[in-house]
């Protein structure tokens, strides 16, 4: 590091200092030590964060700091099967988080809307039919048919799609609530990789702007979607590279007209719901085995995780669409995120066997 910024640091970190001494009873820091805050100063200056004011400045390093207590805390109990770590998220709070970051409308209230407006338009594959019921309202929804009951299938011992070269480079979503076109583009970007054996980058900003309130596709931009609707788009619109339409993360109205360039990708089958065959886990396995597939999770508590194998879900709901690239010979699961490199590892996340984080919910494949 250069000698002049870190004099800067120190510098800010002495200031710093002085202003939490104030507020450290107040807000119940203890302990503050000028490392921890050269540190905070160093990831603002590396994370290019800048804040309102004053009183907001101190805000977030009150936050960062109590964050990073429960990171060192965490790391320190040799029992957790991961790690956590300091990163882009580290000045927020939970609440902040979930509401930049995660997908508000993926509940499961809104997935049984979801499915009864959608009307079945997208088949089942493998598992059985996937039949949507005639609903009025939610309640009666609850109780659907039983599933159809398949002999197991043979899978793979383990899989990463990665060591086979079709998976496309990790992206950031950024502070808007795209998930659900990031995991239709990873999906399609290797969908396009096994069959042209080339590398394609698609557009986020196409789905995030055409789909939002449309009402042929019921996608909410930056506030949320599915990735199976994204997906349907990407059937029946075909969609723009990520060149000709780059991403902004901010909803804006769909600019696709007779003067735009063609279409760089147009999915050739439709997204198929990959249903329960009586072992969901063995169908999942499955269905990545015969690509990387678009799943649902609960990426609550997925804002500090650095490394290892995650099992800290309450899988009570579904906020997040990412791509599941695999599974090792643990049965571990092996995801693709959108939260950029910097975060996890490299941008992916293991998750623990089983329906960890509620992973094995609702796989959609394109291949």
């Amino acid at each position: 590091m250069k000698l002049a910024q870190l004099i800067l640091f120190s510098l800010l970190s002495l200031t710093c200092f002085c202003q939490l001494t104030s507020l450290k009873s107040e807000n119940k820091l203890e302990n503050i030590k000028v490392d921890d805050l050269i540190l905070f100063n160093k990831w603002k200056f590396e994370n290019k964060k800048s804040y309102f004011n004053h009183e907001e400045a101190s805000f977030r390093q009150i936050l960062f700091l109590k964050n990073l207590k429960n990171i060192n805390f965490h790391n320190a109990n040799k029992t957790h099967t991961y790690k956590v770590a300091v990163n882009q998220f580290t000045d927020l709070t939970q609440e902040e988080f979930e509401a930049s970051y995660l997908n508000p409308i993926l509940t499961q209230a809104e997935k049984l809307r979801f499915l009864q407006r959608d009307g079945g338009q997208n088949g089942g594959k493998d598992g059985g039919s996937n039949q949507t019921q005639n609903c009025t309202d939610v309640k009666n929804c609850q109780n659907p048919p039983p599933p159809v009951i398949q002999p197991l299938y043979n899978v793979s011992q383990s899989i990463d799609w990665r060591q086979s070269g079709a998976v496309s480079p990790v992206k950031n979503q950024g502070s808007c609530g795209s998930c659900w076109a990031f995991s239709a583009v990873a999906l399609a970007e290797s969908v396009n990789l096994l069959r042209n054996n080339s590398l394609a980058l698609y557009s986020e900003q196409e789905l995030v702007d055409c789909t939002y309130k449309n009402p042929q596709y019921y996608n909410y931009g930056c506030q949320g979607g599915w990735p199976s609707v994204a997906y349907r788009y990407i059937k029946d619109q075909g969609i723009s590279s990520q060149q000709n339409y780059p991403y902004i993360g901010q909803n804006r109205n769909c600019s696709i007209n007779s003067a735009s360039p063609p279409k760089a990708f147009y999915a050739k089958d439709p997204i198929y719901y990959y249903t329960n065959n009586g072992n969901q886990t063995n169908l999942v396995q499955y269905a990545v085995n015969q690509a990387p597939i678009s799943v649902l999770v609960d990426a609550t508590n997925w804002s500090s995780y650095s490394q290892g194998v995650f099992n800290n879900c309450g899988n009570v709901t579904i906020n997040h669409a990412v791509l599941l690239v695999g599974y090792d010979t643990s049965g571990n699961w092996l995801v693709k995120n959108s939260w950029g490199t910097n975060w996890g590892q490299k941008g992916y996340i293991t998750l623990a066997p089983g329906n960890t984080c509620n992973v094995q919910s609702s796989p959609l494949g394109g291949l």
